[in-house]
């Protein structure tokens, strides 16, 4: 559950960054095309996190919900070329955030920067764009996704945590106490911004006044040689020859007849369906790919009623490239079933970091984060991961619990 909620918000996070490049695309629809696509795409997070929180992640029931969903763009006044680049980038993060496992999407650790980077970029365009009022569209983009980050990321981590103590309490206490500091800053900034930009302002044109006051002399000279240049007769005379101009040729203002003939748009929606034919078969591939992988795979591991007392047990014999988690989490638990007849096993309330460094069992910090890995994900895990987490497992129970087992 816990990569499922990760995959579907990190989902809605990369539909925030996209929906920043949709404000300034000039697309025909009843309502701003930014916010329909937030809307759409939050609608499609929330069905695929509750579907493959069900059922294992497949390609095809990935385009399914987000081509089922985005068409819904059509009720707003969309059209086919805009249905279909929602549709494409929709199912192309649904396959890049839910076929990933935990690790890999919880390794992008930058997004508020890029976040950042991007909105100045088109902040500053929307500043000097002739057309503007598209500031309050991105301010209401802004303020939505970075809340939006603060909640989920919080969300996740109580997900994550709450075996081992967090509490709700704890999560809507932090959350609160950010926004709202945030939300106070941007308040204060918002009602003093004015006026610190007239005072600053006032501020640098007395110092240009006062460090260029000895060039003032020079610059009177300077107008009056220029005025100086052309007499009033020859200002008349360029006037009147600017009114005597002949108009542009009507001809230049017609288009090409053929041009217009030209079906572009329906040219355009044959590449998107190509495009979206081919993600589609691009993701089966690799679906199918890493399918095979896990048929390839054999595991045999030895498991006995009565633990041998020889320090020359074998190590579960691992063969291929992937185990499955629900392999090393047996291992892990029959480990800790063993410290507990020793009377050695973990604390109620107790990590297994605490746990260990209470016993002094030294480990390394791969162990640990092979633990969580194990203890959180789903689905399987690399050999050079799993393997060096049951040696150690192993060494452990040898060292410490030889008498015991």
């Amino acid at each position: 559950m816990t990569q499922r909620f990760l995959a579907a918000s990190n989902f809605m996070l990369d539909a925030f960054l996209l929906s920043l490049f949709l404000v300034f695309i000039d697309i025909k629809m009843d309502a701003p095309p930014p916010f329909v696509w937030l809307v759409l795409s939050g609608v499609v997070a929330f069905a695929a996190f509750f579907t493959f929180l069900k059922v294992s992640y497949k390609p095809g029931l990935a385009l399914l919900i987000g081509a089922g969903l985005m068409c819904s763009a059509f009720f707003a006044g969309a059209s086919m070329i805009a249905v279909l680049i929602f549709i494409l980038a929709a199912v192309y993060r649904l396959h890049m955030r839910f076929s990933a496992n935990e690790e890999e999407i919880e390794s992008d650790s930058r997004y508020l920067l890029k976040f950042i980077l991007l909105f100045g970029a088109v902040l500053f365009i929307s500043l000097i764009n002739p057309a503007g009022g598209k500031s309050g569209i991105l301010y209401t983009i802004a303020i939505t996704a970075i809340s939006f980050y603060v909640v989920s990321r919080l969300l996740h981590r109580y997900m994550k945590y709450r075996n081992d103590g967090a509490s709700l309490k704890q999560l809507l206490l932090t959350a609160i106490g950010i926004l709202g500091l945030s939300a106070a800053g941007g308040v204060m900034v918002y009602s003093i911004i004015d006026d610190t930009r007239y005072a600053l302002g006032a501020l640098l044109g007395g110092l240009f006044r006062i460090a260029l006051w000895p060039l003032a002399f020079l610059m009177d000279k300077l107008v009056v040689f220029l005025n100086g240049l052309s007499s009033e007769e020859q200002k008349q005379q360029n006037i009147e020859n600017m009114d005597t101009q002949d108009p542009v040729d009507s001809l230049a203002d017609g288009a090409n007849p053929a041009a217009a003939d030209l079906p572009f748009e329906l040219i355009f929606t044959g590449i998107l369906l190509v495009l979206l034919f081919s993600l589609f078969l691009w993701l089966r591939k690799t679906k199918n790919e890493k399918e095979e992988k896990k048929e390839a795979n054999n595991i045999e591991i030895e498991r006995s009623a009565v633990a041998p007392l020889q320090s020359s047990t074998a190590t579960p014999e691992l063969r291929y490239a992937i185990v499955e988690l629900d392999i090393v989490r047996e291992a892990f638990r029959d480990f800790e079933q063993a410290a507990k007849r020793a009377d050695k096993g973990r604390d109620k309330h107790e990590t297994v970091r605490e746990w260990l460094k209470r016993m002094e069992w030294t480990t390394n910090d791969q162990f640990f984060e092979t633990y969580d890995f194990v203890r959180y994900g789903n689905g399987q895990i690399s050999e050079t991961k799993a393997l060096p987490f049951l040696e150690e497992i192993q060494k452990i129970k040898e060292k410490y619990l030889k008498l015991n087992v």
